[in-house]
């Protein structure tokens, strides 16, 4: 991760990363297998502003791969090794320090609302 600021007032962090993903399965009774192997590239940016009195505004960006498993036992590729899925998060905020460096942050999220509330509880952590 990259780290860039300007003195108190603007921060930047950028970050690029590659997975080296296999994924396996094998059928016991049949003994055929299937494989996938990907080589994703991931993101991440985030960037924090100071306004006035101690408020802070953040932004940030994320991109990644998740599993998706196999094919139902019904679709015509059934068994096979489903490519990863990608994911992307958007993430805002703003916020104010509180006596022990606490954070008390109004949170908005462009995913679902267990992201929110998980995003949420990370931040008054």
């Amino acid at each position: 991760m990259m780290r860039l600021a300007w003195r108190d007032r603007l921060e930047l962090q950028l970050g690029v990363q590659r997975a080296d993903y296999r994924r396996e399965v094998s059928s016991g009774a049949s003994g055929q297998s299937d494989a996938i192997d990907e080589q994703p590239w991931m993101g991440a940016a985030s960037a924090s502003f100071a306004l006035q009195n101690g408020l802070r505004a953040y932004a940030a960006y994320a991109r990644g791969f998740e599993d998706s498993g196999t094919a139902p036992g019904f679709a015509e590729n059934a068994g096979e090794v489903l490519p990863a899925s990608r994911t992307q998060q958007w993430d805002g905020r703003t916020g104010r320090s509180v006596q022990t460096g606490d954070s008390v942050c109004a949170v908005w999220c462009a995913t679902t609302a267990w992201s929110c509330l998980s995003s949420l509880t990370r931040s008054m952590a």
